[in-house]
């Protein structure tokens, strides 16, 4: 009889949950962006700052060395009211770009705990799978050595033998048949085709009614009592072939 293969187990070592962090180094690279695009920024609207004031006390000066006009005093007055508004812009940028990054850290910090609470259900199953396996392994060995208990009862108050003579091929051997002489040895080799079913390669002595219990075998192959039954039909005509002797 074919030995049982045991499955292999799981290798929970192999398995590698990277995406924290790399989710890390995302949300790292994007806060270096946004400070640095807020650094830029910053200094663009602090350079026209100064600008415009440097304007203003030139303007100023102007003012008060020639007694500058209405109109002098207007774009004077505009000069101040575009600064004011590139100091509002500046502001409003600021504060966008401490919501965005206050957003991004919330996202981020959520993202990682679901990744966390998906790594440890998934560590949570390869546990239970792996407690599962170990089981049927048990189960497995434990059936193996129930049959081969039965093998060994069959061997020895019945005479059977089985034994595996090629891929898909067993060789069955009856003994304890002929009360003349118990060791004497009747034996068939029964092989299993996927197309053809099941058929005799060999069987010694040569039994009539081979042929009858094959094609009942093939027929009825499904069910789980057909081989068992074809085994113990074998026997008795090999008893029959012996007795015929005496």
């Amino acid at each position: 009889m074919a030995p049982v293969t045991a499955p292999r187990a799981f290798d929970l070592g192999a398995i590698a949950l990277p995406a924290c962090d790399r989710l890390d180094e995302m949300l790292t690279a994007s806060t270096g962006k946004l400070v640095r695009w807020r650094q830029e920024s910053a200094r663009s609207a602090q350079l026209e700052l100064r600008r415009c004031i440097q304007g203003l006390r030139q303007e100023r000066a102007d003012l008060e060395s020639s007694r500058l006009g209405v109109a002098d005093t207007e774009r004077l007055l505009n000069d101040t009211m575009l600064a004011k508004v590139w100091t509002a812009k500046l502001e409003e940028a600021t504060c966008q770009s401490a919501s965005v990054a206050a957003e991004q850290a919330e996202a981020a910090k959520s993202t990682k705990v679901q990744l966390s609470g998906a790594q440890r259900a998934v560590q949570k199953e390869l546990g239970r799978e792996e407690e599962a396996l170990a089981a049927r392994r048990c189960s497995a060995r434990v059936a193996a050595q129930g049959i081969e208990r039965l093998l060994d009862l069959y061997r020895e108050r019945l005479g059977l033998a089985i034994s595996r003579a090629a891929p898909q091929t067993v060789q069955i051997v009856f003994t304890l048949l002929d009360q003349d002489e118990p060791s004497r040895k009747f034996s068939l080799t029964l092989g299993l085709a996927a197309s053809e079913g099941y058929s005799v390669l060999d069987c010694s002595p040569h039994v009539p009614q081979l042929g009858h219990l094959l094609a009942k075998l093939n027929s009825t192959a499904e069910a789980p009592t057909a081989l068992p039954a074809f085994v113990v039909g074998m026997r008795k005509e090999f008893k029959r072939v012996a007795n015929m002797r005496m």
